[in-house]
């Protein structure tokens, strides 16, 4: 219980806590609790039930054995009564249990009730996380190193590198926005013209595009559709003879929260080749 409660305070708050990025990427709140081990849950609900099978088992021996000998006028003296082996039974199925959140979790049940707690946590951080105004200080810088460039870039709290994909890839934390970077060449295309070509790849619809510019030169912005709940968004920029793509995606119904993030994300880049 207290691991649940520390952790969904830090979730509500938005504070990226170890314990919530452990519960966050196993999937469990179990390895967060000292002294709680699903393994051995396991085990022990296996060996109780063997034991109560055992007693029942002998509990009919011995009442067939008791009843047989009765009819032969034979008294048997000092064996367990039918009732106490009721007892014995009840004690080995009884079951611990221990508050969790709206759940009482037991042995029959701790993994499903492990999932729920881990649920609720999961929709309170990325409530949290979408509740971030987009001017909120970016903290995390990053250096990737793409094709022919350098590139230094700062993403917010809750993001990291998306292992296992390409480098340049990052994801926030509940997995429902994803940032990717990368370079190709101009091959004599401006940069609208990549654009529209790169953010339609994989069936996007693109509905917006404009121009604009900072202090490293033009860029060209434009907004895709991408299946019937997800949006894309990319920049790009000039860099030498070769176009830098700063790819976003996300849900459709939290695109209006990451556009201002993403676009902090964007202008806090810098290139060196």
């Amino acid at each position: 219980q207290d691991a649940y409660e520390s952790a969904l305070d830090d979730a509500k708050n938005g504070r990226a806590s170890v314990s919530v990025k452990k519960i966050i990427e196993e999937k469990s709140i179990i390895p967060c609790a000292g002294g709680f081990d699903a393994e051995k849950i396991k085990s022990e609900k296996y060996n109780k039930r063997f034991c109560a099978d055992k007693i029942r088992t002998s509990r009919a021996r011995i009442s067939a054995l008791a009843k047989s000998h009765k009819a032969a006028g034979i008294t048997l003296k000092d064996y367990p009564l039918p009732s106490g082996l009721a007892e014995a039974v009840s004690a080995a199925e009884k079951s611990s249990s221990v508050i969790i959140g709206a759940w009482t979790m037991t042995a029959d049940n701790f993994e499903q009730t492990d999932r729920k707690a881990v649920l609720v946590i999961e929709q309170a951080l990325s409530k949290s996380l979408w509740r971030q105004p987009s001017d909120a200080p970016l903290l995390n810088e990053y250096k990737i190193s793409l094709e022919q460039e350098s590139v230094t870039l700062r993403l917010p709290e809750l993001w990291s590198h998306d292992t296992g994909r390409a480098e340049g890839s990052f994801r926030n934390i509940d997995n429902s926005a994803r940032i990717k970077l990368t370079s190709i060449p101009l091959d004599g295309k401006g940069l609208d013209e990549i654009s529209w070509q790169w953010i339609s790849r994989g069936g996007a619809e693109p509905v917006s595009g404009k121009w604009g510019k900072n202090e490293s030169g033009d860029y060209f912005n434009c907004v895709a559709k991408k299946d019937k709940d997800r949006v894309k968004e990319c920049y790009i920029i000039k860099n030498g003879d070769r176009a830098l793509i700063i790819e976003g995606e996300t849900d459709k119904a939290k695109y209006n929260f990451f556009a201002g993030r993403f676009e902090t994300v964007f202008k806090s880049i810098s290139v060196s080749n």
